[in-house]
């Protein structure tokens, strides 16, 4: 008896957990635009979807845009010298389940002393946030 309740509850709260979960997709939307700039974002595309290769996603990447409005300037803590520039992000994509999701990331551009160098994906927060593809404008 014992073991047939754990099923019973085991599958409840299977239940539960993807309804709330179904739930909240639906109602998810992409975080608010920041800074924009349509030459960075389109860098920002093309390390996003690197990222992905070279980590083996199996998502499609859709698109990249940045969250933050500002771009924060990091330096070498020894000496001073300015060595980039970083943003907050977001990556979008379509998944194999037909459904979209998004990661949030950092993005950072290196600085030569001269100017600064293309946009890369400096790293992303773990989790995917999973939304219904009609909420990715």
């Amino acid at each position: 008896k014992l073991s047939k309740w754990s099923l019973e509850a085991k599958s409840y709260t299977k239940d539960a957990y993807e309804a709330k979960e179904a739930e909240e997709a639906k109602n998810r939307r992409l975080p608010t635009k920041g800074l924009q700039n349509k030459t960075l974002e389109a860098q920002a595309l093309v390390a996003a979807k690197q990222w992905a290769n070279n980590y083996g996603w199996e998502e499609t990447i859709t698109k990249a845009y940045f969250t933050g409005n500002d771009w924060s300037i990091y330096r070498n803590g020894l000496t001073g010298v300015q060595l980039g520039r970083r943003i907050s992000g977001v990556i979008v994509m379509k998944r194999k389940d037909g459904r979209c999701s998004f990661h949030y990331a950092q993005f950072a551009q290196e600085y030569n002393g001269a100017g600064y160098q293309k946009v890369f994906t400096e790293g992303i927060t773990p989790g995917q946030y999973v939304l219904d593809c009609k909420n990715v404008n």
